[in-house]
């Protein structure tokens, strides 16, 4: 990793180093998922040896993610090549996945929630259950077909 670019410019350091052990957590469960036959010290012994690899890795996942920048000039900036930074973008962004909370994630918790709310409460009460929403950017399909049958005709830019 270029010694400019330090973890702390992608987030607070407390908050990156928080993110690593949950990303480096659910690593180490998918190597012994795909390695059924592999003992436990081993998969430890692997994880362990690409420690130092796997934070350099979040943190150019985090950049490209943050500031969505060229790949090939991404790559360059970190030694590697743009096919390999894809790679490792598509194996972070996996990981990521699994332990930071998603739009779809956090919706299902809050209609769990609801569900769990005794039927009195909302009746006697009334009481209305506001969320607060932000648009988010969804990219769009490149098959002109497809971009028709998700376009919903409500915004007008």
């Amino acid at each position: 990793m270029p010694n400019s670019l330090k973890p702390s410019s992608v987030l607070p350091p407390q908050a990156f180093d928080a993110l690593f052990e949950k990303v480096f957590t659910a690593e180490a469960a998918h190597q012994r998922s795909s390695h059924p036959l592999r003992t436990d010290e081993r998969i430890e012994r692997l994880v362990q040896r690409y420690r130092n690899l796997w934070r350099e890795y979040l943190t150019l996942t985090l950049m490209y993610l943050r500031q969505y920048p060229i790949q090939e000039l991404l790559a360059a900036g970190f030694g590697i090549s743009q096919g390999q930074l894809s790679n490792i973008v598509e194996r972070m962004s996996q990981r990521l996945l699994t332990v930071l909370p998603t739009p779809e994630i956090t919706a299902q918790a809050i209609l769990t929630f609801v569900e769990s709310l005794p039927s009195e409460l909302l009746e006697d009460y009334g009481a209305p259950i506001i969320i607060d929403v932000t648009e988010q950017r969804i990219e769009r399909n490149k098959d002109q077909s497809q971009q028709q049958k998700d376009y919903s005709g409500k915004k007008v830019s």
